[in-house]
């Protein structure tokens, strides 16, 4: 069973949670502060869309915080065209070697979080 928390000394009471989440698992309530929806947690997928979302830091999904999440670099961001680049030309060419990977290599790939 997944555990969804908000500090609610963190919360903005901005509503964000409850209007991006789209399972649902958020509530507005009387005090600003959303509520998780009883029973909603078990329909969570733990994306992490609202811990995204949050500018208060202030939600946590199964102990996994906006402090556990690597910080957007603005130096690595990419332009829309350059989105639109990669998802339209050809990205899978193969050119098989007949040689193994490195194990680094591989680790290096696996350990991607």
């Amino acid at each position: 069973m997944n555990r969804v928390e908000i500090d609610r000394q963190k919360c903005l009471q901005d509503g964000l949670c409850v209007a991006e989440c789209p399972f649902g698992i958020f509530a507005p309530s009387e005090d600003g502060v959303p509520s998780v929806v009883p029973g909603a947690e078990a329909g969570c997928i733990t994306c992490g869309h609202c811990i995204a979302i949050c500018p208060g830091a202030a939600i946590t999904v199964n102990d996994m915080s906006a402090e556990d999440c690597e910080p957007v670099d603005p130096e690595l961001a990419v332009s829309r065209q350059q989105v639109v680049q990669l998802l339209k030309s050809r990205r899978s060419i193969r050119s098989y070697k007949n040689r193994p990977v490195d194990r680094s290599t591989l680790e290096d790939l696996l350990n991607i979080s």
